[in-house]
């Protein structure tokens, strides 16, 4: 199957059909030194070695502050804003880091982890979601916080995924700053806001061009009331990689919505062949029936979910209602201490700390 163009054909935008067109700051500016940034890290600059410098700036940054720093799944944001509210996804975070640590004349770069794809709920949106983190130029080998291989190290901000650090590749910043563009996009899109959704997809395509955010265009189109120009957008992807399953699962989507249910039928047996497994559907299988005192039935379903994907909180803080309600606590204790500490967002965090609270 031949490669896709880098270059989007012009025929798949809808510029006339999203008025509202946002403000995105460029490529350049987002990996640019901030003034707050700059004004905080010139006070604090220690006259050190390379190889201490690193560990003075995560320390600075993500624990001296009055306010330190902290991972959040669903805050995409510019170093700016990333400062100035202390809170950050991976893709942010690494951002900051890479950002704030060539400011130190430490060379830093985004990495993409090469790990499969983990599914993400944002709203009423499940998506399958890639996962970065940084790399630092150090002259050093690392220590218990960060990984060093030949002068290099990795600085992971999200829980559960240590294991992952030596899989990944350095990408450039344009491919960042689309990545940065896409979560936008999945963000405004999850709000309704569909102009801005499309603009920030358009803008992260031209940017660097990838199938996720082919996939995220369609829908845009499909929500906003444009079903021709989502299958456009799905077979365009399609004539190029066949083995695309969120595609031919949206496409299915689509299609039965348009009264096509064989078309639709046949695109659905396709995606289930390639689709990973979803943790969240057996989740959400699991709360039904714990919600109607079937313990044990939902407990399987919650460990299934688990051999999907073993860091999510959900499926974490399911076996410890599970635990809790056959009257094991030290259990329950053990996994919702564990769902406290990879909880993805401060909502979550505190959801689960409430129920900890109420329960053990």
């Amino acid at each position: 199957m031949q490669e896709r163009p880098r270059e989007v054909p012009h025929v798949l935008w809808q510029d006339d059909a999203f008025g509202v067109r946002p403000e995105l700051v460029s490529p350049q500016m987002l990996f640019d030194v901030p003034p707050a940034l700059a004004a905080l890290l010139d006070k604090n600059r220690q006259d050190i070695d390379r190889a201490k410098r690193l560990q003075a700036l995560l320390a600075l940054l993500f624990h001296d502050l009055d306010t330190p720093i902290r991972y959040h799944a669903d805050m995409n944001l510019t170093p700016s804003e990333t400062l100035q509210q202390r809170l950050g996804n991976c893709l942010s975070l690494a951002i900051f880091t890479a950002v704030a640590a060539r400011y130190w004349q430490l060379p830093a770069q985004v990495q993409s982890v090469a790990i499969a794809p983990r599914w993400m709920r944002n709203g009423d949106l499940v998506t399958l979601s890639k996962h970065v983190n940084v790399r630092v130029k150090t002259q050093d080998l690392g220590d218990n916080n960060v990984i060093g291989e030949n002068g290099y190290r990795v600085v992971d901000f999200q829980q559960g995924y240590e294991r992952y650090r030596f899989r990944a590749q350095p990408i450039s910043d344009r491919q960042a700053a689309a990545l940065f563009y896409h979560n936008q996009s999945v963000n405004w899109l999850v709000e309704g806001h569909y102009s801005e959704a499309y603009w920030a997809a358009k803008t992260s395509l031209m940017t660097h061009p990838e199938s996720e955010t082919f996939n995220l265009l369609g829908v845009i189109y499909r929500r906003a009331g444009l079903p021709k120009a989502a299958e456009a957008v799905y077979q365009y992807v399609l004539a190029f990689d066949e083995t695309d399953a969120s595609v031919w699962q949206n496409l299915s989507v689509l299609l039965n919505a348009q009264g096509r249910p064989l078309e639709a039928a046949n695109a659905k047996v396709k995606a289930a062949r390639l689709m990973p497994d979803n943790p969240f559907d057996f989740i959400d299988q699991a709360e039904l029936l714990l919600a109607d005192g079937h313990v044990a039935k939902a407990k399987t379903l919650y460990e299934k979910a688990l051999e999907i994907d073993d860091i999510n909180e959900e499926a974490l803080w399911g076996m410890a209602k599970c635990y809790y309600l056959s009257g094991q606590a030290q259990l329950a204790l053990r996994f919702v201490d564990k769902a406290l500490l990879l909880a993805s967002t401060p909502q979550v965090h505190e959801r689960i700390l409430q129920w900890k609270a109420a329960h053990l």
